[in-house]
C-alpha cells in the first residue's frame, strides 16, 4: 500500500523538484541516481537487478534464486520486507543452471521480516516470518545493541524469544567493519556462548554500491563505506571442507565515480552496471 502511494505522489514530488531546484541542482540529483547499482552481470548473463522508489531508496530485488521487496513508512524508515525463494538448491546434488530471474510477476512470496525501531529512532528488532498453511508465523527475531551509533552486536532469538546466536562487531575509522566474531550457544553444552569464527577485512578507498542496504541491519557489506580487498577468517569450530584459517583477496575496476564496475576473486569474474 505504501508503494502505491508513493506513485500516486510522484506528480507532486516531480513538481517540488522543479520548482525547489534551479538546471544545475536538478542535474546533480540526476547524476546521483545514475550512481545507483542497477545489475550484475557474470559471463555475458545478467545475474541480478536492483530497482528504487521514488526516494532513492531499493524497492525490488531480482535475483536467479531470489526475489525481494521493500516497503517504507511515511518518513521513508524500512519497515518491512518480503521474500521469494528458489529452494532447488537444497534438495539438488547436481548444478542448477537458472537463466530467468525471478521478479515480482513469477514468485511467490514465502518469508517475510517487520522492522522496529526505539524512540531514538535505532533499530531495535527484526522479526522473521515464514509461510505456513498461508499464513505468516513468527520463527524467530534479531535484536540489536549499538555504540556509538553503530550496531556493536547483533542477537539471534528462536520463536521462544531466547537467543541462540550472537556476532559482535568492530569498525574503522571510516565506518567499516574491521572485525567480525561469530558466537554460538548451539555449540555448547554450558550455558555459556563459543567463538565459531572470525573475520578481519581491509579496504579500498572507493564507494561502496551496496550500502542502499543498510537499514537491513546486517553489519558489513551492507553498510561499509568502501569495498572489501581482504578477508581473512580465522574458525575455532572444525568445520568440513574449510580450512582452518583462510585469506581471500578481491580487486576491482572502477568507473569515474569512483564506483566498482569489474570485481575479480580467485574463482570468479563479474561486472556491476550503473
Amino acid at each position: 500500500m505504501k508503494k502505491v502511494i508513493k506513485y500516486l505522489c510522484l506528480a507532486c514530488i516531480t513538481l517540488i523538484l522543479l520548482q525547489s531546484c534551479d538546471k544545475e541542482e536538478f542535474e546533480d540529483n540526476n547524476f546521483i541516481r545514475n550512481d545507483f547499482i542497477k545489475s550484475e552481470v557474470s559471463n555475458d548473463k545478467v545475474i541480478s537487478k536492483y530497482k528504487y522508489n521514488d526516494i532513492g531508496k531499493i524497492s525490488e530485488t531480482e535475483g536467479l534464486y531470489f526475489f525481494n521487496r521493500y516497503f517504507y513508512n511515511n518518513d521513508g524508515k524500512l519497515i518491512n520486507s518480503e521474500t521469494a525463494a528458489d529452494l532447488s538448491l537444497l534438495y539438488s546434488s547436481l548444478p542448477i543452471e537458472k537463466t530467468e530471474l525471478m521478479t515480482n510477476e513469477n514468485s511467490t512470496i514465502s518469508s517475510r521480516q517487520i522492522f522496529k525501531y526505539d524512540e531514538n529512532g535505532n533499530l531495535s528488532e527484526i522479526e522473521n516470518y515464514f509461510i505456513k498453511d498461508n499464513e505468516f508465523e513468527l520463527r524467530s527475531k534479531q535484536s540489536f545493541e549499538f555504540v556509538n551509533g553503530k550496531i556493536a552486536r547483533r542477537n539471534l532469538h528462536n520463536e521462544k524469544g531466547k537467543v541462540t546466536q550472537f556476532n559482535v562487531y568492530e569498525y574503522d575509522t571510516k565506518g567499516n567493519v574491521k572485525n567480525e566474531k561469530y558466537y554460538s550457544f548451539l555449540f555448547s553444552e554450558s550455558t555459556e556462548s563459543r567463538l565459531i569464527s572470525e573475520n578481519s577485512f581491509k579496504y579500498d578507498n572507493k564507494k561502496n554500491p551496496f550500502i542502499i542496504f543498510n537499514e537491513l541491519g546486517n553489519p558489513g557489506l551492507y553498510t561499509n563505506q568502501n569495498n572489501v580487498i581482504e578477508e581473512k577468517t580465522i574458525r575455532h569450530e572444525e568445520t568440513t571442507g574449510f580450512d582452518k584459517n583462510s585469506t581471500s583477496k578481491t580487486s576491482y575496476e572502477y568507473n569515474r565515480n569512483s564506483f566498482p564496475t569489474k570485481v575479480i576473486t580467485e574463482n570468479s569474474e563479474y561486472e556491476y552496471k550503473y
